[in-house]
């Protein structure tokens, strides 16, 4: 369908469906998937990467964090992101 990610369920079913015999279309449409993305899913033999346990990069606002957002936030906790960043921006030189 498009328009919509596909899930670790319909991967397994097409998944399993092709392993149980059938064509791509076949395993596709059990799956309610479109034909072609059954044959990325051959190809690549997943549909996406396993989310990652680590982060790629320092925290921009882990200095801040705690002196400066958090007790903002303590006061008011109806604090739009952009009052913060103009009070981030005010404080920092």
């Amino acid at each position: 369908m498009p328009g919509r990610h596909i899930t670790h369920r319909q991967v397994a079913r097409c998944m399993h469906a092709r392993q149980a015999g059938r064509t791509q279309a076949q395993a596709a449409d059990s799956a309610d998937i479109c034909e072609r993305h059954g044959r990325c899913l051959d190809h690549a033999g997943r549909a996406a990467r396993e989310p990652r346990s680590y982060r790629t990069r320092d925290d921009p606002l882990a200095e801040v964090w705690s002196t400066a957002i958090v007790p903002l936030l303590r006061r008011d906790a109806q604090l739009k992101a952009v009052t913060l960043l103009c009070e981030l921006q005010s404080c920092t030189p």
